[in-house]
C-alpha cells in the first residue's frame, strides 16, 4: 500500500479542489459501505455504482509497487476528488498468502483515502462488529466474520483456518502512519490450487 500512498497522494494534488473551511466532514466510509458493503464481493454491481455516481477510471499503473494488490490483483480502479480528500476505489480478485504455505483467494473491493480520516477505519471496524482476527503494531487488522441474519459471528483462529467457499466475508483496515487509509472488504472465494 505504500506505493499506492504515492500515487493517491499526486492525484490529489492534481484533482483535488482547494478546502474551504465550512465543508461538511468527509463521507469515505459512507461511499464505502454504498459501493463495497452493499454490493458484498458484486465487483460489476460495485463498479456500476461507482460509474453512476460519477468515479472515474483510474490507470492501473496507480498501483505499480504496491505488494498488497499487485502483481497478482486482478480487478478494476475509480478515483474520485472531494473537496476533502481523493478517494480510490478498488474492485477484483487477489491472492492472500500465509506463513502457512495456503493461499486464499479473496473477491475485494477496497476503498482507499489520502489524506487520512480515522473515520474510515472506525466505520469499518464497527460494521465489522467481531474482534480482530489478526491485529499488528503498524495498525493493520483483519476481521474475519460469517454473516448470519444481519449478525457478523467471529471465525475462530485466523483466515487461513476459515472455509473457502464464499460464506466468509471480511474486513481488512489499514491505517499507514499519516499518509493514507485503506479498508477492503473480501469475500473468501477458495484455496489457490
Amino acid at each position: 500500500m505504500r506505493a499506492l500512498a504515492s500515487a493517491v497522494a499526486i492525484a490529489a494534488l492534481a484533482l483535488a479542489p482547494a478546502a474551504r473551511a465550512a465543508d461538511p466532514p468527509p463521507a469515505a466510509f459512507a461511499a464505502f459501505q454504498s459501493l463495497c458493503l452493499s454490493h458484498r464481493g458484486d465487483r460489476d454491481g460495485a463498479l456500476k455504482a461507482a460509474d453512476d455516481a460519477g468515479w472515474m477510471v483510474a490507470p492501473r499503473r496507480m498501483l505499480e509497487g504496491d505488494a498488497l494488490l499487485t502483481p497478482q490483483f486482478e480487478g478494476s480502479l475509480r478515483i474520485k476528488s472531494t473537496r476533502q480528500a481523493m478517494l480510490l476505489l478498488v474492485v477484483g480478485d487477489m491472492p492472500m498468502a500465509y506463513d502457512s504455505g495456503r493461499t486464499v483467494n479473496l473477491r475485494v473491493c477496497a476503498l482507499l483515502e489520502q489524506p487520512p480520516d480515522p473515520h474510515l477505519t472506525q466505520g469499518a471496524e464497527a460494521w465489522a462488529a467481531t474482534p480482530p482476527t489478526d491485529a499488528r503494531p503498524d495498525g493493520f487488522k483483519v476481521y474475519a466474520f460469517t454473516e448470519r441474519g444481519g449478525a457478523h459471528a467471529p471465525i475462530a483462529g485466523d483466515l487461513a483456518s476459515a472455509p473457502s467457499d464464499g460464506s466468509v466475508s471480511v474486513i481488512i483496515a489499514d491505517e499507514e502512519l499519516g499518509r493514507i487509509t485503506g479498508v477492503i472488504y473480501g469475500v473468501v472465494l477458495g484455496d489457490e490450487p
